[in-house]
């Protein structure tokens, strides 16, 4: 079986302890470990940057759709105008048109 007294290692009881090299051990560890966080980080950046990539992709798509989506929404707008009014389409058209213009001036 084993024996549980304490056997101490005699290579580490005849030599001094060597600060020096003690030292050189915590600078490559130190070393190593910042190497290995600016790899985790460089890999952090890059997934992040691959999911806004992927994210503004959306976004175009999407906003694009949804720009599209407003030209039947104006046409709508306007020929209803036109109708109600009993006056001729163009003069609708105007009105949006100003009207549009004002709100995106307001709001720029």
């Amino acid at each position: 079986m084993y024996s549980t007294e304490f056997v101490p290692d005699p290579e580490l009881s005849k030599s001094p302890p060597n600060y020096a090299q003690a030292l050189k051990g915590v600078a490559t560890s130190g070393a190593d470990l910042l190497h290995k966080e600016l790899a985790l980080l460089r890999a952090e950046f890059t997934e992040s940057l691959n999911r806004l990539r992927d994210h503004m992709i959306e976004v175009v798509v999407f906003g694009g759709l949804c720009i599209l989506s407003l030209v039947p929404f104006a046409f709508f707008l306007i020929f209803g105008l036109a109708r109600l009014m009993d006056r001729p389409v163009w003069l609708s058209g105007l009105i949006w048109g100003i009207l549009f213009a004002l709100v995106g001036g307001i709001f720029a």
